[in-house]
């Protein structure tokens, strides 16, 4: 069952995200100082406020989605770093780490189709398996996105 009252909560989360990164943007594009500083100061108290998590706000002069898929792509890269460097535990986090692995594919092809990078489908149910150069392919066109503005 859906619940209105939960419902409301999210889209009122999502109009204020969207209310801090268009004030984010305004700051971005503005040539003067003091507008750039006052629409920025705005956002900023406006995200501490309400909570809004800061790698939300990166690039707000890109949609959305590429601001949550760039983090979740480094929350992934985090985790699987802090997995690799701890050997010690491999034997008993193995399910862990392939967990960790199928949802970093997964953001990955997120990611392709915002770069508009043509991935092949998939027959329904098949998890997809990148390469390692396939995955810095991937990322490499992300941060090229984001790092082009």
């Amino acid at each position: 069952m859906h619940d209105p009252e939960e419902a409301w909560r999210q889209a009122e989360g999502h109009r204020l995200l969207v209310r801090v990164r268009a004030l984010l943007a305004m700051a971005d594009s503005s040539e003067f100082v003091a507008e750039a500083r006052a629409f920025s100061d705005k956002a900023g108290r406006m995200a501490e406020e309400y909570g809004i998590a800061p790698e939300l706000l990166r690039f707000p002069r890109e949609p959305l989605q590429v601001a949550v898929v760039v983090a979740e792509l480094q929350r992934l890269q985090t985790e699987l770093e802090r997995h690799a460097e701890e050997e010690a535990l491999w034997a008993t986090k193995t399910a862990e780490w392939s967990t960790l692995l199928d949802e970093y594919d997964t953001v990955l092809e997120a990611a392709a189709g915002m770069v508009q990078l043509p991935i092949p489908r998939l027959p329904y149910g098949s998890a997809r398996r990148f390469r390692p150069e396939e995955r810095a392919y991937i990322e490499q066109l992300i941060h090229t996105k984001v790092s082009s503005r």
